[in-house]
């Protein structure tokens, strides 16, 4: 058996009236994303956080709170989610205190923002543990298929189907079949079967993975193409009793 617990690192609190209550900077929109639950995982030997929406000003207050009260340590992690998906909305040294071998950043989702940004990409690097620090994108990892004439005419057949299954479920209502009928229901999964077939011709969002067994610990994400070594790119780290920390093996 190895030990697991879970630590809520943030948001600090302080004293109203006698009551605990959350610090605020009169900003509600900063207060929001600052008042992120930070969890610290840990299993076995690996510690790994996950940072939330924490911003510049709230990295700032976790930073000074745990440097006053002399327990930095607690910050100090193998793996993080980094804050805010990449933002450049960070406190340094809030990253430096993380320290950690590998960092995962999650964005995407067709947003606005240019997630993750370059500053941030270089602090997690420059602020990470041991002479190659890790830090993986789902950004990065994933990848649009390129679509040729032929493919989209699959596109299309696949689409003309859900439409005929769409219309064969209308007619089995007509005919008194239940929404949890089995006839219904096999022809939703085709339907889903197919649009899953659909998605696979467009937009590939990366998945970065995780594993550990408390000693060691693989983080992997995939190729786009199969090679000789497989279809996934992955990276070990392993708990050096020497250094206290997981380190990257080569």
């Amino acid at each position: 058996d190895k030990e697991f617990s879970i630590k809520i690192l943030g948001p600090i609190t302080k004293q109203v009236n006698g009551k605990d209550a959350l610090k605020s900077i009169n900003n509600l929109g900063k207060d929001k994303n600052g008042h992120s639950v930070i969890i610290k995982i840990r299993y076995g030997k690996a510690d790994i956080l996950l940072g939330g929406d924490v911003n510049t000003e709230f990295g700032e207050i976790l930073h000074h709170y745990y440097e006053q009260n002399n327990i930095l340590d607690e910050l100090r992690v193998d793996v993080a989610k980094a804050c805010h998906h990449g933002s450049n909305h960070f406190y340094y040294q809030f990253i430096e205190d993380i320290n950690s071998a590998a960092t995962v950043i999650s964005s995407g989702d067709d947003e606005s923002y240019a997630h993750p940004r370059p500053d941030a990409i270089g602090a997690f690097g420059k602020c990470g543990y041991g002479n190659k620090p890790l830090v993986f994108s789902t950004e990065l990892a994933r990848s649009n298929k390129e679509i040729t004439f032929g493919k989209l005419e699959t596109i299309a057949k696949y689409f003309n189907t859900i439409k005929t299954k769409k219309e064969e479920i209308k007619t089995l209502k007509k005919e008194g079949y239940g929404e949890n009928s089995e006839e219904v229901k096999k022809l939703k999964k085709k339907i889903t079967d197919l649009n899953k077939k659909i998605n696979s011709f467009a937009t590939k969002f990366g998945m970065i993975n995780l594993r550990t067994d408390g000693k060691k610990m693989i983080i992997a994400q995939k190729y786009e193409r199969k090679t000789a070594s497989g279809k996934w790119d992955i990276h070990m780290l392993e708990y050096s009793e020497a250094a206290q920390r997981f380190e990257l093996k080569e």
